[in-house]
């Protein structure tokens, strides 16, 4: 890593799950205080496609091999800010996990079925390899629970549709967005129902997974609801 970044190498990265500089969206951005672009501000709207594809080609190419383009593509222009490169420490983040079924009124605006709001307590040099390992490895987990179904569908195998998210120097929020991971939903669900007075948010009822497994500071009651306030934030725009 470089140990003298450019001062002004874009420091905060955000993707919305819409275009966020069209006039509606501008608005409802800045009254969820949400910056506007600059030196240190940066929106990854044109990587969305990439970023996309990249996570969803993990069952092919396995966690190890997407590095380092995935965590280039959360986070360009800041190489000698972020690490990009796998190494133990980047597949060692911790990560809370909120698990929703997306109503049918919001299935086609979100472009999914299932979301999951992410909180990830992260800084650099960690932040874009850590998030790129919790998104390639929920992924992979999501597909993992559905194959286990011997009568599996191929053609309905679990994708990642759509992503937001706020990647900032203390911490990532995001909200992905998912086909077909209703088996690893039902798994959450029914793990969570084993210890439902710290496995489910206070607020909605959400089931909630943390990462590494045995994660217990996650699942403090104040952490899950910041999760919840900062993702249904991102999701708004």
């Amino acid at each position: 890593m470089n140990d003298n970044p450019a001062v002004d190498a874009p420091l905060l990265f955000f993707l919305f799950l819409r275009d966020p500089r069209s006039r509606v969206a501008t608005t409802r951005r800045r009254l969820r205080g949400f910056p506007d672009e600059g030196p240190n501000i940066e929106y990854t709207t044109l990587n969305r496609a990439h970023i996309l594809s990249t996570v969803n080609r993990v069952l092919q190419d396995g966690i190890l091999d997407l590095f380092p383009a995935l965590p280039i593509l959360l986070a360009p222009s800041a190489l000698g800010v972020y690490q990009t490169h796998a190494s133990i420490a980047a597949f060692h983040p911790r990560a809370l996990c909120m698990w929703y079924r997306v109503p049918l009124h919001l299935r086609r605006r979100m472009d999914g079925e299932f979301a999951i709001a992410i909180f990830i307590p992260t800084t650099p040099p960690l932040s874009a390899a850590h998030f790129a390992f919790v998104l390639l490895n929920l992924t992979y987990w999501a597909i993992h629970s559905f194959v286990e179904d011997y009568y599996f569908d191929p053609a309905n195998i679990p994708r990642l549709r759509n992503l937001a998210y706020a990647l900032t120097p203390s911490a990532i929020h995001a909200i992905a967005v998912f086909s077909d991971i209703e088996a690893a939903y039902n798994e959450v669900y029914r793990q969570a129902c084993q210890t439902p007075t710290t496995h489910f948010c206070q607020v909605n009822q959400a089931p909630l997974s943390v990462w590494p497994h045995d994660e217990r500071e996650l699942l403090n009651p104040d952490v899950v609801l910041e999760c919840y306030v900062h993702t249904r934030a991102l999701a708004a725009i």
